[in-house]
């Protein structure tokens, strides 16, 4: 018995310190070993956005802060401090699928670091902004740093995920072999901004450049059959969790006489709902009528799918008009 017993132990142990050493000696996620900009895994955008953070904080005293989700690779940040001035010094902290509770640890994380926060960009994804429900994945494990935890357990939760999936077995050997590619700015964290430091005149429409040629055309052939009808109007998603929330973000942002902006992201609005009412109304109600720039709305940016990467993300013609409206004055 004794000898069975050993065996099971066995035959299920070696498999798993096999994986376990395959995992530390790839980092697939780029988690484990020093952080290195150059070399590193698009999956946990948070990640990459915390540890960049803390390389260049001390150099860069950042002041001015887009919080967002993937939304925000429509926004550029050197556009935004051509239009506010030479004193910002800009930060885009996004993470995928970014929800209200880490928005709030990181507005807290920025403060304790010791920065002033003199502008704050907060983008509104009304698809998970207000889900605050992250899950056993990847893409929604919140940085150590963040919420608390520690490296160990953070690294632990990354494993789990890693052993259930044997197509990152092969994936992680392939990217221990080869730094990865770089697509962010290493200063402001901004996504293929293309060293856009002069803006005399807007980036061409972006024609859904982020779909592949197939859903591209798919998407494409759905067009053709889109109508009036099709746009619709989303259920309320923000309850009182979020307002208590939204309140506490806004009296940290007060402390610091913040300059607050809140976008509503657009998407392309025959596919995705436009924000409710009621939502609207709340977030002005407690950032102020001129804070708040709703564009879910149906208009021109909404209609025209040239104006995205895909359908849910905006591009950076869109996001240069968005600015110039928000901040002309």
């Amino acid at each position: 018995m004794k000898r069975f017993v050993i065996s099971v132990v066995l035959f299920f142990a070696i498999p798993l310190l096999l994986l376990a050493g395959l995992y530390a000696f790839t980092d697939p996620y780029r988690t484990m070993r020093e952080f290195n900009r150059d070399d590193f895994d698009e999956t946990n955008r948070e990640y990459f956005s915390t540890e960049l953070f803390l390389q260049n904080n001390p150099e860069q005293q950042y002041n001015a802060f887009v919080f967002c989700s993937s939304r925000g690779s429509g926004i550029n940040s050197y556009l935004w401090k051509h239009l506010l001035g030479d004193t910002i010094r800009p930060f885009v902290f996004q993470s995928w699928a970014e929800d209200l509770v880490g928005m709030e640890e990181k507005v807290n994380f920025v403060i304790q670091q010791g920065n002033h926060i003199d502008y704050a960009l907060i983008l509104v994804d009304m698809s998970c902004t207000f889900d605050n429900r992250k899950h056993n994945s990847p893409v929604d494990q919140r940085h150590y740093l963040l919420d608390g935890g520690n490296k160990l357990t953070y690294n632990y939760r990354f494993w789990l995920n890693f052993i259930q999936k044997p197509s990152q077995w092969v994936s992680a050997i392939k990217k221990s072999r080869r730094p990865l590619s770089n697509s962010y700015d290493h200063i402001a964290n901004d996504r293929d901004n293309d060293n856009c430091y002069l803006w005399q005149e807007l980036p061409p429409q972006d024609s859904l450049s982020g779909c592949s040629a197939i859903s591209k055309q798919t998407f494409l052939n759905q067009v053709k059959f889109q109508k009036e009808s099709d746009i619709k109007v989303g259920s309320p998603v923000i309850d009182a969790d979020d307002v208590a929330r939204l309140r506490r973000i806004k009296a940290t942002l007060d402390s610091h006489h913040a300059n607050v902006k809140i976008l509503l992201s657009p998407y392309y609005v025959y596919q995705n709902p436009m924000a409710n009412p009621k939502d609207v109304q709340l977030l002005k109600s407690i950032f102020g009528d001129e804070n708040v720039f709703d564009y879910t709305q149906k208009s021109e940016l909404t209609t025209d799918y040239n104006y995205y990467l895909d359908p849910k993300h905006f591009g950076r013609r869109a996001g240069g008009m968005i600015l110039q409206e928000m901040y002309k004055q």
